[in-house]
């Protein structure tokens, strides 16, 4: 099964699962081979013992890990099966089997070996804290053991399903775009940045892990799998017929030349009756590879296939790894009953901390006792945001000022002209949509020279903050003009707004003629910022609550 996520915003992630194959174990340098030779007296020799050895690693290695062959494929380490001491600082392990026969030492060679990561277990890269909070297991298929990680999980959850080995590999790699030889070895994917804000090995990794102590599905689909349509609510505000606006996606599911599924989205809605115009639907537009891009039906977002898949949003400009987390089964219930679960969210998410996008705003009261179709379904989808928002323009028809060029505005506005007297004069000799510096003072700003502006504090009433009130000179901040993907920005070094925005900045961009403000989000501090879940309606729910709501 195929789900993509974006977030209200967008965007928000953790963890995912499970993999048949045929494997001499002592062809990838891990053990014995049993003696086919007759004995003297005509009779079979004993089968050699075979010592199997590597290492386990989920972000570094993993400490106090029991490893095992899963010689009876019930996905557990059992009493009889041939097991490791704990694993060593390292993540190392070693075990050694004596195999009574040729067929016992077949069945060693062909099984997986799993590790068992429990709250006692810890990762090198976080020595204080323990591997997991909830008992998970890692997975290597047979001969392939020399690290445990959660991406060979992912490979033997597809070689569990009938897929080929070689096959398992590259459909894995597909789906998480990587580089078979990833799969087995990303420790050197480490850079500078400890939280990997960036989609590698590594970092899909550490999603799987998180999918896998959420006891999460993974999913595997082999080449030439049928196409899967789907049609799922990404939001709804919903107050009354006439007000209200509604995001879908839709996807036929089919693979085009690139390798991924496309899903269009479409958004409409209604504002005392009338039909809100495409540019109020979707009002931004967000700096992709091609400039300002206006991310509407035209730019579908693409994903690949499988749990967790990758999403790729607005013309590539923002990454998501994705995984299902539960499927919840409202077929038949009182739609008020089903809205209200999912509002309220998933509780063991909710207790980790991960921040639910609720993807219903609206009094379920309104909809009464009417039942939902036998089909009808809810999906807990977690999100993992693997790099930086880009910037953007909040709202093309209310950030815009009347300057052709940021040279104009910047000649327009000199510091020296300032006049503080009266909040109609700040105004008029000022530049605005800077922004709040505190609760109660937005800014304002006025340039000094070619490489210095000089910033103003006026007090406001949020949200609005359209109310200026008396003003006073803040601070001076240097500023250059740079050309990105072939956008001109204007930024400052020092933008006095950023801490009260946590990390947000702004400056000033040129676009369709016109001058206008642009925000870039701040990078993400740690892994826990870039998770996030929402709870979505599938089609058939979403086209029946549609009809009571007298939606079109």
């Amino acid at each position: 099964m195929h789900f993509a996520s974006h977030p209200a915003s967008l965007p928000a992630v953790r963890p995912l699962l499970l993999c048949s194959l045929i494997a001499c174990l002592h062809a990838c340098g891990g053990g014995g081979e049993a003696d086919g030779n007759g004995g003297a007296d005509g009779g079979a020799s004993p089968e050699p013992a075979i010592t199997l050895s590597g290492a386990v690693l989920i972000d570094q290695a993993v400490r106090n890990a029991l490893v095992c062959v899963d010689l009876n494929g019930n996905d557990v380490c059992d009493a009889a099966e041939p097991s490791a001491a704990p694993t060593g600082s390292d993540g190392k392990y070693t075990l050694t089997y004596q195999p009574a026969d040729a067929a016992a030492a077949a069945a060693f060679n062909k099984a997986p070996v799993l590790a068992r990561v429990t709250p006692e277990s810890v990762d090198a890269a976080r020595p204080g804290s323990p591997a997991a909070i909830k008992t998970f297991h890692l997975f290597a298929p047979a001969g392939k053991a020399a690290q445990i990680n959660p991406l060979t999980t992912l490979v033997q959850t597809a070689v569990s399903r009938n897929i080929a080995l070689d096959m398992a590999e590259r459909v894995v790699a597909r789906q998480l775009r990587l580089t078979v030889d990833k799969l087995y070895d990303y420790q050197g994917d480490r850079g500078a940045d400890p939280v990997l804000r960036f989609h590698t090995a590594l970092s899909a990794a550490k999603v799987v892990a998180h999918a896998l102590e959420l006891d999460a599905d993974l999913e595997v689909l082999r080449s030439g799998a049928p196409a899967v349509p789907s049609h799922h609510l990404e939001f709804l505000d919903y107050r009354d017929a006439g007000n209200y606006v509604a995001y879908e996606r839709k996807s036929d599911g089919v693979f085009p030349g690139n390798g991924y599924v496309r899903h269009f989205k479409t958004r409409a809605g209604k504002s005392n009756g009338v039909d809100i115009t495409a540019e109020a639907l979707y009002p931004s537009v967000t700096l992709t590879s091609r400039g300002w891009t206006r991310c509407d039906t035209y730019w579908p977002d693409l994903t690949t296939v499988g749990s967790p898949a990758l999403n790729l949003l607005c013309n590539e400009s923002t990454t998501f790894l994705t995984f299902l987390y539960r499927t919840l089964y409202i077929g038949g219930k009182p739609m008020d009953e089903a809205v209200n679960t999912v509002r309220a969210g998933i509780a063991a998410l909710d207790e980790r901390a991960i921040r639910h996008e609720r993807s219903i705003e609206m009094n379920p009261s309104v909809l009464g006792n009417t039942r939902l179709p036998t089909d009808a379904l809810a999906h807990a989808v977690v999100s993992v945001q693997m790099n930086r928002s880009p910037a953007f323009i909040a709202n093309t028809a209310a950030d815009r000022f009347d300057f052709a060029t940021l040279e104009s505005m910047i000649s327009a506005r000199p510091a020296s002209a300032v006049n503080l007297s009266t909040p109609a004069s700040v105004q008029a000799t000022t530049v605005g949509a800077a922004g709040a510096v505190d609760a109660s003072h937005v800014l304002r700003v006025a340039f000094v020279d070619a490489a210095t502006a000089q910033f103003y504090r006026c007090v406001a009433t949020a949200p609005a903050s359209s109310d200026l009130g008396s003003c006073s000179a803040h601070s001076q901040s240097a500023y250059s003009i740079s050309t990105v993907k072939g956008v001109r920005l204007l930024n400052f070094a020092d933008f006095p707004g950023k801490a009260f925005a946590q990390g947000e900045a702004r400056g000033y961009t040129e676009y369709d003629g016109n001058v206008f403000v642009f925000r870039e989000p701040a990078a993400i501090g740690d892994e826990g910022q870039a998770v996030s879940y929402s709870v979505r309606l599938n089609g058939a729910a979403w086209n029946a609550m549609k009809s009571a709501l007298g939606i079109n």
